[in-house]
């Protein structure tokens, strides 16, 4: 099996939520895919997609984690949803194997819920299973 690179673009605006969907993302790709980790954090999950759009040619998948919560403002609609739109449309256009690890909760105790590499959502573990398996289907001969 050959070296995979995978990059890991973290939103750390909730370190101890994004260093759970690390931790979590990582030990998943090491054991799957003997995948070699890189990751960058970010202050938050709206600078996710300029940081994939700047490096993803250099790697094999990436994966893209954080958590937006609810707030007192329309805030959490417009970046859930612009980011969501810039993931998607740079992985359709440049067929990344793209692994969406983005929380979005109502509030702080979902999220941790949600990252909770022991919980039953194990976010971070499931972007890095879809990451692993776009790559090998982009790889594979139909």
């Amino acid at each position: 099996m050959r070296e995979v690179k995978a990059l890991i673009v973290s939103a750390h605006f909730y370190a101890d939520i994004s260093e759970h969907l690390e931790k979590d993302a990582c030990t998943t790709l090491e054991q799957n895919c003997q995948a070699e980790c890189f990751v960058q954090t970010v202050p938050g999950v709206f600078e996710i997609p300029t940081v994939v759009a700047m490096h993803y040619e250099k790697f094999d998948l990436v994966i893209a984690l954080g958590a937006v919560i609810r707030g007192e403002t329309s805030h959490y609609d417009l970046i859930t949803q612009s980011v969501t739109n810039a993931l998607q449309t740079l992985a359709w256009q440049n067929k990344i194997a793209l692994g969406f690890g983005l929380i979005t909760a109502e509030n702080k105790e979902q999220a941790i819920a949600r990252a909770d590499p022991k919980g039953k959502h194990r976010v971070g573990r499931r972007a890095a299973e879809a990451a692993i398996r776009l790559m090998e289907a982009r790889e594979k001969v139909v």
